[in-house]
């Protein structure tokens, strides 16, 4: 595992950073969903 170049080493660090902000949008985008569900499940619950 640490025998890879620098290279390779810069290649996948970009990788990652760039699949670390996908995912960040992406569990933001759940949170949004999820919290603007829980309050309609809030305000039908009070009917």
């Amino acid at each position: 595992m640490w025998v890879m170049g620098r290279k390779e080493l810069r290649k996948k660090e970009k990788g990652l950073d760039f699949f670390s902000k996908k995912t960040a949008n992406h569990i933001s985008g759940i949170y949004i969903v999820v919290k603007s569900s829980l309050y309609l499940i809030q305000k039908f619950a009070k009917c």
